[in-house]
C-alpha cells in the first residue's frame, strides 16, 4: 500500500514540474518597442509640449504600455522628458503613432534656438523605459533611438499654439 501512495505523490510532482516548465515558457519578457520616427511637435498648455512617437511592436501578440519614462536629448543636449501615465494598447505586428507629453526644460532649449532655424536636420536621441506586458503582468523594457530629423517649418498661432 504505502508504494501507490509514493506513486501516486512522483506522478503529481511530475505533473506539476512540467506545467511549472509549460507556464515560465510561456511568460517570456516581450521584445522591446522600436521607434521609427519623431514628428508633429505641437504646443499645448498641460503638457508643454506634444510629440507624435512612431513605435513598432515586433511581437507575435498585442501588448499594454502602461508607463514610459523617457529622457530626450537633441544634438547631445538634454532636452526634456517624455512621460506616458496612460494604459495604451499596441496591435501585434505593427506600427501605431503615440501621442507623448515632453516636458522640456526651457534653460536648455534656449541656447539650441539657433539649430532648430538654421541647421537641415537635428540629431534627436530618445532613452528610457516602457512598462510593457499583457494579462496584467508588466515587465520594464528599454527604449532607444537615435536619428536625425528634419526640422519642419513651423508658424506661431496664438490661439492654437504652433501648427504645420
Amino acid at each position: 500500500m504505502p508504494r501507490t501512495l509514493y506513486a501516486i505523490r512522483y506522478t503529481i510532482v511530475c505533473i506539476a514540474l512540467v506545467l511549472l516548465c509549460i507556464y515560465s515558457s510561456s511568460c517570456k519578457a516581450p521584445k522591446p518597442l522600436t521607434v521609427e520616427s519623431v514628428s508633429n511637435v505641437r504646443m499645448m498648455q498641460d503638457p508643454p509640449f506634444l510629440v507624435d512617437v512612431q513605435f513598432h511592436n515586433p511581437n507575435k501578440y498585442a501588448i499594454q504600455l502602461k508607463h514610459a519614462d523617457v529622457e530626450v536629448y537633441m544634438n547631445n543636449t538634454h532636452l526634456g522628458q517624455m512621460r506616458l501615465d496612460t494604459l495604451i494598447t499596441a496591435p501585434a505586428n505593427s506600427s501605431f503613432i503615440l501621442p507623448v507629453g515632453l516636458k522640456i526644460d526651457l534653460s536648455s532649449i534656449l541656447p539650441n534656438i539657433g539649430q532648430l532655424l538654421f541647421n537641415k536636420t537635428i540629431h534627436i536621441k530618445l532613452d528610457g523605459s516602457i512598462k510593457a506586458g499583457r494579462k496584467g503582468v508588466f515587465v520594464t523594457v528599454p527604449l532607444h533611438y537615435e536619428g536625425d530629423q528634419v526640422p519642419q517649418k513651423m508658424e506661431m498661432d496664438l490661439m492654437n499654439g504652433f501648427r504645420k
